[in-house]
């Protein structure tokens, strides 16, 4: 997330930066977002680098859960088109 400090006065070297909110962080995990001296939030990232990597795991193990059902639906849509196909061929063989 791309953010500006306001006003640039007070942090030159810091006007544009890449970074987390750790207003957000500090909702889930309080204990990973301290205060500074001059007021302002900062987010311990190293211990915050096992928690991102759990989430990671969990998101992936999500994908490969939904891409399996996909294909099993996938698959029973196949079988029931084939089924249709052949009603439809017996049906058209029947009424001639």
């Amino acid at each position: 997330m791309l953010f500006r400090h306001h006003p640039p006065r007070v942090r030159p070297s810091c006007r544009k930066r890449l970074g987390g909110l750790a207003r957000e962080v500090k909702k889930t995990y309080p204990e990973l977002v301290s205060t500074g001296a001059d007021g302002y939030k900062a987010v311990n990232y190293a211990q915050l680098t096992p928690v991102l990597i759990k989430a990671l795991k969990a998101a992936l193990a999500l994908a490969a859960t939904a891409k399996a059902q996909a294909a099993q639906s996938i698959a029973t849509l196949d079988t029931f088109k084939a089924r249709l196909r052949r009603q439809e061929a017996s049906g058209a063989q029947a009424s001639r």
